[in-house]
């Protein structure tokens, strides 16, 4: 817990339940914002005991899927959450 008494995952919960209804995913330009929202993610669900299932891209991933690279390649396997159902939807 935080000093007055919040959780230390309460800034993690906003960008992943805002409007998560119309999310299907969340682009980072931060390595440790995308470690944070991707790792962290099942610790911030038990927590407010919601469900995100959120995929979390770092945005030079998109570039080398741009550049015509596999996701293996890119480390898209190694995602806490699995991007690449969203992403054989809009490839």
């Amino acid at each position: 817990m935080l000093p007055g008494g919040d959780s230390q995952f309460a800034q993690l919960q906003c960008p992943l339940g805002h409007e998560k209804k119309n999310l299907a995913s969340i682009m980072v330009v931060c390595p440790l914002c995308h470690v944070n929202l991707d790792a962290r993610q099942k610790q911030i669900e038990e927590e407010f005991k919601e469900s995100f299932n959120l995929p979390i891209i770092y945005f030079t991933q998109l570039m080398g899927l741009a550049f015509g690279l596999k996701s293996e390649a890119l480390g898209l396997d190694k995602h806490f959450v699995d991007p690449n159902p969203l992403l054989q939807q809009v490839l």
